[in-house]
């Protein structure tokens, strides 16, 4: 796992370093946003509708393997590391809330 995660990491490297030299353009999120909401209304889809529901398939999944993670990992007599594992996740959530629009203002590319 070690070895995937690195040569993941290795590849943003590389696309950041070609970034940061003007090889590569850097990610325009508002024109890919742009983008995406004219296909959709070509295609004369609600884009209301569909992002609610990639919405939702995300915040399931992600809580689906909080849950498994969590679930694996304890003991088998005792559950104090799920109790362990939901307040982790209860200071994450807390935190992302608290930080969330600050983090927003953040350039991606910078």
């Amino acid at each position: 796992m070690g070895a995937v995660l690195l040569v993941f990491g290795l590849q943003w490297l590389r696309k950041a370093v070609l970034r940061a030299a003007g090889l590569k353009a850097k990610h325009d999120e508002d024109a890919i946003f742009q983008e995406h909401i004219s296909q959709l209304e070509a295609a004369g889809k609600n884009e209301q509708r569909v992002g609610f529901v990639m919405a939702f398939k995300g915040v399931f999944l992600e809580g689906l393997e909080v849950v498994i993670i969590v679930l694996t990992s304890a003991p088998p007599r005792g559950r104090s590391s799920c109790r362990a594992g939901g307040r982790c996740a209860l200071v994450v959530v807390a935190s992302s809330v608290r930080c969330g629009r600050q983090l927003s203002g953040v350039p991606e590319n910078a």
